[in-house]
């Protein structure tokens, strides 16, 4: 029963995304799809964590860290367990490689641009910045994980399955950065 509805989900959604297909939106999503690649990450992680070093703040470091290699390694071991095959290849405007549940691309939006966003708002003095950062955060991520679904890499449960994950991470890294937050910084910090 509980299959069969995510599978009926999984296969509205395809439908939903293939009907939404036009030149211009393939041309968005491929370029928003790369702000949760792998790579793209890595790099992104790298130089922030280099600027937290240079500053002494090594607990920053250490949660932006694990939150990305503890999504990383999670979801690469969800996809050699359950080895689920991506959606139909022939609809699919890109091609992957790995299996697919869950999505890394999501799990990897939530965990590090949600850790970035943690950080940055405990450094808001103003609340229209904390609710700037934290809009802008949920929007990037909620369309990185449409992004797989439009270019038909994904299921839909692939994607909230990698959101699962992210969060899981994220929330960890949150509770390690407010445990060893100076106190002006726990006011404002997002758990």
């Amino acid at each position: 029963m509980m299959f069969d509805l995510i599978a009926s989900l999984d296969s509205g959604a395809q439908t939903f995304f293939e009907a939404l297909r036009i030149p211009l939106f393939t041309s968005f999503f491929r370029i928003l799809t790369e702000m949760g690649n792998l790579v793209t990450l890595s790099f992104i992680v790298t130089v922030v964590v280099a600027y937290f070093i240079l500053r002494r703040r090594n607990d920053v470091a250490v949660a932006l860290v694990g939150a990305f290699i503890g999504a990383t390694i999670t979801v690469a071991l969800f996809k050699l367990g359950i080895g689920r095959a991506r959606p139909d290849i022939l609809n699919a405007l890109m091609v992957e490689h790995f299996s697919s549940f869950p999505s890394l691309h999501a799990a990897l939006a939530v965990s590090v641009y949600g850790t970035l966003a943690h950080i940055s708002v405990g450094r808001m003095r103003t609340d229209a910045g904390v609710f700037f950062i934290g809009a802008l955060c949920i929007f990037l991520i909620i369309l990185i994980g449409v992004s797989r679904l439009y270019l038909g890499v994904h299921y839909l449960s692939d994607v909230l399955g990698g959101y699962l994950v992210g969060g899981v991470w994220y929330l960890a890294a949150a509770n390690y950065l407010t445990r060893r937050a100076p106190r002006w910084m726990r006011t404002r910090a997002m758990v």
